[in-house]
């Protein structure tokens, strides 16, 4: 079900924006393609009915210098078809450091480690305040739809949002 914001003109074109944030994109693969290959063309009279702010953090070649893709990254992942992931690579580097992706991706310590100190109570809850501050207005003008995914705990970044 689709609620189109109030601040809206009825004459204007309708285009959903959808904010994805998760570690892996299978779990989204269908309505990522749905959105992108199935919606849009339906939508004949606006050639992008839909557009992705995708902040995909899993994979290593999105973020092989533990940074966030920049547009050439992606560009040339793309033509080498390194992997079919690569578009929706995060691009933005503040919440690359917002959610201490290097620290996830370091497994030096065991898998979990990382993960369960920057997770924890006391530094997610500065992580929560910060994304809030720097993110909210942001989504609240751009954004319709959230798909947040694993890590489960990063949903929680989105708990005081409404569109």
């Amino acid at each position: 079900v689709l609620v189109s914001r109030p601040d809206r003109s009825p004459r204007e074109p309708f285009r959903l924006g959808v904010f994805y944030l998760a570690m892996h994109v299978v779990p989204f693969s269908d309505i990522l393609a749905f959105l992108e290959e199935w919606w849009s063309p339906l939508e004949a009279s606006h050639q992008h009915a839909v557009k992705l702010y995708p902040h995909y953090m899993g994979h290593p070649r999105c973020c092989p210098k533990h940074e966030a893709c920049s547009s050439e990254d992606l560009a040339q992942g793309e033509l080498q078809q390194a992997d079919w992931r690569i578009p929706y690579c995060n691009t933005d580097p503040r919440l690359q450091r917002m959610l201490r992706i290097d620290r996830l991706h370091d497994h030096s310590e065991g898998q979990w480690m990382n993960a369960y100190r920057s997770h924890a109570l006391e530094p997610w809850s500065e992580t929560k305040a910060v994304f809030k501050a720097e993110f909210y207005p942001w989504l609240q003008e751009h954004v319709d739809l959230v798909l947040c995914g694993h890590p489960i705990y990063w949903c929680t970044l989105f708990d005081e949002f409404q569109i």
